[in-house]
């Protein structure tokens, strides 16, 4: 099968008509559970041979993609090659087959870039009420529908990466915000919610950084997770993002293997 006829079988809202194999595919991925599970919750696409019974799946979800099943069907090279591009590839453990699979079909625009994931067991209520002062003038607030619209490239990443509309993320999403007349310096929002819990993801105006504010964000995204019972989820790949999670009481959890791919 050559890669431009590897269709999309389904939206993964109707993943149970594909019957309970392609599920158990993904069954044993211990990475960025909550990303994964809003996934296959409905928030992704999953892609498949459509030749016979899947041996192989990609779920992609904003800018993620998780390969399951076997690398060495017939499919597998197809589904790596028509991934769109820029993209982690994300794999169960650390799978060397699909590793190679990847660097044969994008070589040189291939890199690691392995995320840490962090545990939330540690955070305290008080010393992020703490963190989260801004000077007169900025506020710290959850995001409204205005606030929202706001998110561009400028504030990636952010939960409009993997919803589909503004309104649907203020519906299932949260995020709060600094603000100064109104106008979005920094935001932490959910990358992706389910009922376990929620994945963040944080970023601040360039203009605006290294003066606390994406701190600020995060720490109004966590204190409300901690007070709504709502567990939050953290994974980085670059040192600021990692130093930020820290700051913020987390402590380091196992590493997740991922590969970039540049376009």
């Amino acid at each position: 099968m050559r890669p431009s006829e590897l269709p999309v079988v389904s939206d993964v809202r109707e993943a149970g008509s594909l019957g309970e194999g392609l599920s158990a595919l993904f069954s044993s991925f211990p990475y960025l559970p909550v990303v994964l599970e809003a996934g296959l919750a409905g928030r992704g696409t999953v892609w498949v041979d459509p030749a016979g019974p899947a041996a192989a799946a990609r779920l992609d979800i904003g800018c993620y993609s998780f390969f399951a099943g076997n690398p060495e069907s017939a499919s597998a090279a197809a589904l790596v090659e028509k991934t769109p591009l820029p993209r982690e590839f994300i794999f169960p453990g650390e799978d060397v087959r699909w590793r190679a699979r990847v660097f044969e079909g994008f070589g040189d625009r291939v890199r690691d870039r392995p995320m840490c994931s962090y545990l939330a067991n540690a955070l305290d209520l008080d010393t992020l009420a703490d963190q989260a002062s801004v000077p007169a003038g900025f506020e710290v607030r959850r995001m409204g529908l205005a606030d929202l619209e706001q998110l561009g490239e400028h504030l990636e990443p952010h939960g409009l990466q993997v919803e589909a509309s503004v309104e649907r993320f203020f519906e299932q999403g949260i995020g709060f915000c600094v603000v100064r007349s109104d106008r979005v310096l920094a935001a932490a929002t959910s990358y992706a919610r389910t009922t376990s819990g929620v994945e963040i993801s944080v970023a601040c105006d360039t203009a605006y950084r290294r003066r606390g504010f994406a701190k600020a964000a995060a720490s109004g995204l966590l204190r409300w997770c901690l007070r709504n019972g709502v567990r939050p989820h953290w994974h980085a790949a670059n040192p600021v993002s990692q130093h930020l999670a820290l700051a913020l009481g987390f402590t380091e959890g196992p590493e997740c293997p991922a590969l970039f791919v540049k376009r």
